[in-house]
């Protein structure tokens, strides 16, 4: 049988759903990368990345060309030097894949992981060992993807504040659906992809830098030629200038996709955008506690962009997503080893809205419902109205 929706809600965690307006941004077909329009439309979209984090023109955001893997690389390998010690933090698969990037670079690595899928590390563990020793950077997932579990990331910016350590976080899952204040949370490097909480098309990342991580750029560093970051705060300085120089080119058209993602951001209003996927998230998991699904991240640590959520024993993993699509429903499976098959993951992120959230439990539950799952029908829909009705 063919899809029973017309359109299909892309509920995975990236990439998310595209407004139109943000598709119609790209169309552009006769401006280069140095033209004045181009670097107009660049120098805006700097000015407004500032503007996300609530930083000023002391913090740098640097545009690659490229998926997120790109800025985690370029902000993992720009800061250290040969034998450094560097204190990786995993809470699921791409802290691991932090350390797995950074084991083909001649550095020192030491890794904290959390006790079991959906924890995080406590805060006190990591301090304790950076008491320990030096460490030219400690790497954080904001929040990690594979499991839902956001990290409490300012108390140990408080600490790397006036140490050496650079305080580099992975933002991917978490910038523009979590409200983050870089400067008072005290982040050295950020990164993230245009994939997700922005809502713009796969294919740039998205790099902040603090005073402190420009500073750190003059020294020797392990990045390759195109990943220098040191060469590129001199090409968005420049654009940001006017005055546009060339070090390789840029994503012309996601960049009008993205200026045209902020632009809708910032009319809907900041505070009110980051409100909306607090409220889409506890809505979502309020109608999942009343028909029994448990989540993988503890109630201490879940992020406002993505669920990771266990299937019933007795739910096949594959057949509740293929149904789920079949009723114009997309939702990603599990990534962990050992776990892929027993949980499946929504995004509720971006230009997605309460009322995608309604369409994704009703259609949960029917799904559940048609194989074999003990559900009453319309129970998840009572939970979300009703934390909606205590929430707004």
């Amino acid at each position: 049988m063919g899809v029973l929706m017309d359109r299909k809600i892309l509920a995975i965690p990236g990439p998310t759903i595209l407004d139109l307006d943000v598709l119609r941004a790209m169309l552009v077909s006769d401006v280069g990368h140095m033209s004045v329009e181009f670097t107009g439309i660049f120098s805006e979209t700097l000015r407004l990345l500032r503007r996300l984090l609530y930083v000023d023109d002391d913090y740098q955001p640097i545009i690659l060309a490229g998926s997120g893997t790109v800025g985690m690389e370029a902000s993992l390998t720009n800061f250290v030097s040969k034998n450094d010690k560097v204190l990786v933090v995993s809470n699921g698969y791409f802290g691991d894949l932090a350390e797995k990037i950074l084991s083909r670079y001649p550095v020192n690595i030491n890794k904290l992981s959390s006790r079991e899928p959906g924890d995080r590390v406590d805060n006190e563990t990591i301090l304790s060992r950076l008491e320990e020793d030096k460490y030219s950077a400690l790497i954080v997932t904001h929040v990690d993807t594979s499991t839902g579990v956001k990290h409490d990331i300012s108390e140990l910016g408080k600490y790397t504040k006036d140490q050496d350590t650079l305080l580099i976080v992975d933002g991917v899952c978490s910038v523009g659906g979590e409200k983050i204040n870089m400067k008072e949370a005290g982040i050295d490097v950020l990164f993230t992809g245009s994939q997700k909480a922005l809502s713009t098309p796969v294919g740039l990342s998205i790099i902040w830098l603090s005073p402190k991580a420009m500073d750190r750029l003059k020294m020797n560093n392990l990045s390759p030629h195109y990943m220098d970051l040191g060469e590129w705060l001199k090409i968005m300085r420049s654009y940001e200038e006017g005055a546009p120089k060339y070090y390789a080119t840029p994503a012309v058209n996601l960049i009008y996709a993205l200026n045209g993602a902020l632009r809708k951001i910032f009319e809907y209003g900041l505070d009110k955008w980051f409100n909306k996927h607090v409220l889409m998230a506890g809505s979502f998991r309020a109608g999942l506690q009343e028909v029994g699904l448990e989540l993988m991240a503890k109630d201490y640590c879940r992020a406002n962009t993505v669920s990771a959520i266990y299937l019933p024993e007795n739910i096949e993993s594959k057949r509740f997503r293929d149904e789920l699509y079949r009723m114009g429903i997309v939702v990603a499976g599990g990534i962990l080893k050992g776990l892929r098959d027993k949980y499946f993951r929504v995004g509720h992120m971006g230009m997605m809205n309460l009322n995608d959230i309604v369409a994704i439990l009703a259609a949960m539950e029917r799904v559940l419902y048609s194989l074999g799952y003990d559900i009453e029908l319309g129970s998840s829909l009572r939970g979300f109205q009703e934390y909606l009705t205590e929430h707004i």
